[in-house]
């Protein structure tokens, strides 16, 4: 679907892959693979959770 950009706790530059399955959401960055709680329907939910699991900030989202 896409990625999300952004920065890690360091400082340094993440790269977050973004995948949709059915309904759901799932994230990967490096070897951390996260699906997202249901509740999340969109990217801005997605940049957020990507921020809570994967400490991922200021995120921006790059169709694939």
């Amino acid at each position: 679907m896409g990625v999300l950009i952004g920065e890690n706790a360091g400082g340094g530059e993440a790269i977050v892959t973004v995948l949709r399955t059915g309904r759901d959401y799932r994230i990967r960055c490096g070897s951390r693979d996260h699906l997202c709680h249901p509740s999340v329907r969109d990217i801005e939910g997605v940049k957020r959770e990507a921020l809570l699991v994967l400490n991922v900030r200021n995120a921006v989202f790059v169709a694939a």
